[in-house]
């Protein structure tokens, strides 16, 4: 708990909304304990990196829904299977007030602020149609399919919306490098060299994203070189800020107390 300058690179909550806890995706909320009296928070990444990302799982979404029921996983006895349907049309019909909302937006100040252009908003406006347009088929033709899901049906869905979640990916790591760079510039101007060379970072994640975390290789570009892979640490499951700075200081108080056991 005692140790200076700290960056927390979390990627749960927000500034603005601290106790939405199931809110993820935003691009990082960072926190820099720079001394016991110095404390930045700060949300760096643009809005669209947070739509988009919300957008590019929508697949996945749908995917976890009706995954049980497809041809290829379920036998063919006869039995309808129907369990699935009810969550199907509820998250069908989120998307479909999610795209409302998007498509009621005209006034160009305001797609620019939240989408940047827009063409980023005719994306978001696509993946949400397709997506829709798929749930639509699999719920009006569920009673002829006998409550299995054709696999090929899925796969041509998926075939029309990858090229989409591609171009989102793109422009959402772009905007997340700008916005989190651009940040640790400002924070690195208001360090000593000392401090700077002598920073910890603690980024929480869980198993999928602890090898290869896009938070980690930004603060791989501009860290100092010679202390990186001591001083960035990476930890699954942390659930708040308070955790994270105890798990750099268990790692730091190991790293001293074997050093000086074993030398």
């Amino acid at each position: 708990m005692n140790i200076y300058p700290l960056i927390v690179a979390a990627e749960d909550g927000n500034p603005s909304d601290p106790f939405n806890y199931g809110r993820q995706g935003i691009g990082g909320v960072y926190t820099l304990y720079k001394s016991p009296n110095e404390v930045y928070k700060y949300s760096p990444v643009h809005s669209i990196y947070e739509i988009l990302k919300v957008s590019n799982h929508l697949i996945l979404g749908i995917f976890v829904i009706i995954e049980p029921y497809l041809q290829i996983t379920v036998n063919n006895k006869g039995v309808k299977r129907l369990r699935f349907m009810q969550k199907l049309i509820d998250y069908n019909s989120k998307l479909k007030i999610a795209l409302q909302t998007v498509q009621s937006m005209h006034d160009i100040n305001d797609i620019n602020k939240l989408f940047i252009d827009d063409q980023t908003k005719v994306l978001t406006e696509s993946i949400l149609s397709l997506s829709i347009d798929y749930c639509d088929s699999v719920i009006i033709n569920n009673d002829n399919a006998g409550g299995n899901i054709d696999m090929n049906e899925f796969m041509k869905y998926s075939s029309k919306i990858k090229p989409m979640i591609k171009k989102g990916m793109q422009i959402a790591t772009d905007y997340q490098a700008k916005g989190v760079i651009s940040m640790l510039l400002k924070w690195k101007s208001i360090m000593t060299e000392t401090e700077w060379k002598n920073l910890y970072v603690v980024i929480p994640s869980v198993w999928v994203t602890s090898k290869n975390n896009p938070r980690e290789q930004l603060f791989r570009l501009i860290m100092d070189k010679q202390n990186q892979d001591t001083h960035i640490i990476i930890g699954e499951n942390i659930k708040n800020e308070y955790e994270a700075r105890v798990l750099c200081g268990r790692v730091v108080h190991d790293r001293i107390m074997s050093r000086f056991i074993f030398g």
